[in-house]
């Protein structure tokens, strides 16, 4: 079941009115209300926490994750605008479309060590690419990656935001069946 998004008012946290922007991040009181307020309710790991209405916030502004028992930040090591945290692993737990419709801008996730030791990458019809095949619960997914020297599996974040709409299925040789995502090594800076 893909992920849900329930909407927190500053109101209801106890706040008068929006705290400032730059009180969105690395701000515990504001986690610790959050907590408070979502511990009694059907919020399930994984799901997100809005304080701003969608109509009403830029992609993930004061946008949170609850992971079971509290509410955690976004990350943002791969997105400035945030993305889902390495504590949330793509597996037996999650999809890789778990959190499409509830993060804005990337989706970007995490596969669990055990699938990652199990990725066998091989050369594509395309020579930029490598690609490997697995499988979570019945869907069938590829990950394709960039066939290049300095590519570790073990070192990459995974993203399912992909361009194939414009390209065709063909170009990544996928059947109808077959879900997609890339395997990116991050940046350095």
């Amino acid at each position: 079941m893909p992920s849900k998004n329930h909407y927190i008012s500053f109101k209801a946290l106890g706040y008068p009115k929006r705290l400032e922007d730059e009180q969105q991040h690395g701000n515990q009181e504001l986690l610790n209300c959050i907590t408070a307020k979502c511990f009694t309710k059907k919020i399930k790991r994984g799901d997100m926490i809005s304080l701003l209405r969608k109509n009403n916030k830029y992609r993930n502004d004061w946008t949170y994750m609850w992971d079971g028992e509290k509410a955690v930040e976004l990350e943002t090591d791969y997105d400035e605008y945030g993305h889902v945290p390495k504590q949330f692993v793509v597996g037996d737990e999650f999809q890789p479309d778990h959190w499409e419709s509830v993060i804005q801008h990337n989706r970007i996730f995490h596969l669990s060590d055990t699938l990652i030791n199990q990725l066998k990458f091989v050369k594509s019809r395309n020579p930029t690419y490598v690609y490997a095949d697995f499988t979570i619960g019945r869907r069938k997914w590829r990950c394709y990656a960039e066939d290049e020297p300095e590519f570790d599996v073990h070192k990459a974040y995974f993203d399912n935001y992909y361009e194939w709409q414009h390209i065709g299925r063909e170009f990544f040789e996928l059947d109808d069946y077959i879900n997609l995502c890339f395997a990116y090594m991050p940046i350095r800076h």
